[in-house]
C-alpha cells in the first residue's frame, strides 16, 4: 500500500476546467479531471461549507451532525477515529503535513507536522518539531508581518536540508518575486511545503501520506475578482490593489499543476 492523498483547498474544479477551455496548459489538472475525478457530496447549510469543517468530514468519514467539529481546532476534543489512525493500526505507516483541523494520535510516525492553528503533538526529529512550530508562528503573526529570528533559522535550515541545490535559484526567485506580488507568498509556502513533502516521502518511505496546500484559499479569497475565467465583468478588483493584467489564481494553478504532475510520476 503506497497513497497520497493531496488535499487542496478549496479549489474549484469548475474553474480550472474553464482555464482550460480558454487554452490555459494544465495538463496534470486536465489529466486529473479526465481520468476519474469523482464528485461527492457535503453540507446543504451554508455555515457548514468551511474547510475547518468539511476536511474533519473527510478524515472521519462523517457529517458534521455525526462529528460535530465547528471551529478550527475543535478535532483534539473528538474521540472519533480518523483515517490517519485507522491506517496505522492495519500495521501501515503513515505520514502527515498540515492536514487542517486534524489530531496527531497516531504513535510511531516519522512524521506529522499540524497545521498552524490546531494545537496537537508534532511528530518527527528535531528539525521537523522545529519547521513545524516557525511554520505555525509565521502564519499565525502574518497579519503582523513579524517573523521571530528562531523561525526564520529553522525556515532556512529546513530549505537547505529537504529543497534539492537545483531548486535553490528557482524557488528564492519566485520568493523575491513575492515584493511585487505578494500573492506569491502563500504560493511560496505552498511550494516549499512540497519540496519538504517529496524530501520525506524519499526518505522514509511511508505507505501512506498526506498534504494540505492552501495557497488556493487565500488567493481566491482576496484576488478572484481578476480571474480570466470571471463570468460578470462588472466585478473587478480596485488598481491600488492588483493591476488587472494579473491573475494570481492562474499563476497559483499552474504551479499546483507542475505539483500535481510530481505526484503523478
Amino acid at each position: 500500500m503506497n497513497i497520497i492523498l493531496v488535499e487542496l483547498n478549496e479549489i474549484n474544479f469548475d474553474v480550472v476546467n474553464d482555464y482550460i477551455k480558454n487554452g490555459e496548459t494544465l495538463n496534470n489538472l486536465d489529466y486529473i479531471i479526465n481520468n476519474g475525478l469523482t464528485s461527492t457530496s457535503s453540507e446543504k447549510e451554508y455555515e457548514l461549507l468551511e474547510p475547518w469543517i468539511q476536511w474533519p468530514s473527510v478524515h472521519l468519514g462523517k457529517s458534521f451532525k455525526e462529528h460535530n467539529i465547528f471551529r478550527l481546532g475543535d478535532i483534539i476534543k473528538s474521540e472519533h477515529q480518523q483515517l490517519f489512525e485507522k491506517i496505522e493500526n492495519k500495521g501501515f505507516e503513515v505520514g502527515a503535513i498540515s492536514p487542517m483541523n486534524a489530531d496527531n494520535k497516531l504513535k510511531k510516525s516519522k512524521y506529522f507536522i499540524p497545521d498552524p492553528w490546531t494545537k496537537t503533538r508534532i511528530s518527527g526529529n528535531f528539525l521537523i518539531r522545529s519547521l513545524s512550530k516557525a511554520i505555525s508562528q509565521a502564519v499565525n503573526d502574518n497579519s503582523q508581518s513579524k517573523l521571530k529570528i528562531s523561525s526564520l533559522l529553522s525556515l532556512l535550515a529546513s530549505f537547505i536540508v529537504f529543497v534539492p541545490t537545483k531548486k535553490w535559484l528557482s524557488l528564492l526567485s519566485y520568493a523575491i518575486s513575492s515584493i511585487q506580488k505578494p500573492w506569491r507568498k502563500a504560493i511560496f509556502l505552498d511550494l516549499f511545503l512540497h519540496e519538504i513533502h517529496k524530501a520525506l516521502i524519499k526518505k522514509y518511505k511511508v505507505n501512506f501520506t498526506t498534504i494540505f496546500f492552501n495557497a488556493g484559499a487565500h488567493i481566491q479569497h482576496h484576488y478572484f475578482f481578476n480571474s480570466g475565467v470571471l463570468k460578470n465583468n462588472d466585478l473587478e478588483n480596485p488598481s491600488w490593489y492588483i493591476q488587472r493584467q494579473d491573475d494570481p489564481l492562474l499563476d497559483l494553478l499552474k504551479i499546483y499543476d507542475r505539483i500535481m504532475g510530481d505526484y503523478l510520476e
